[in-house]
């Protein structure tokens, strides 16, 4: 079933005062500044561990911005609005009727398409 543009909601975690995956230690005014100065409209990207160039996926819409102070897990928790460029799923066991319209089906993954 292809879509259009894919709704999403994310929420990322910022960890403060203790290193990253690269060693990094950010502090939690520099996180939490940051955070403040988030542009809308920025790029949500794939990235693997192959050394190829990221991919863009979709972008932030800006409907939702919310910042959380998990203080006892070390971290602030970032939650934006977006969209997925294009996708949709794979079915099986489609059953049509006589207009050919779908009338039931069974969802076997979601998928992105670039």
């Amino acid at each position: 079933m292809r879509t259009k543009d894919i709704e999403v909601r994310l929420t990322i975690p910022f960890y403060y005062d203790k290193p990253d995956g690269n060693g990094n230690v950010y502090s939690k005014d520099a996180i939490y500044n940051a955070l403040l100065n988030l542009k809308i409209g920025l790029p949500i990207k794939f990235l693997d561990n192959s050394g190829d160039e990221p991919k863009l996926i979709g972008l932030t819409t800006g409907k939702s911005h919310i910042v959380t102070d998990d203080e006892q897990n070390g971290r602030y928790l970032l939650t934006v609005d977006g969209v997925v460029l294009f996708g949709g799923s794979c079915e099986q066991d489609v059953l049509l009727n006589s207009d050919q319209e779908i009338t039931k089906f069974d969802i076997t993954s979601i998928g992105l398409s670039v």
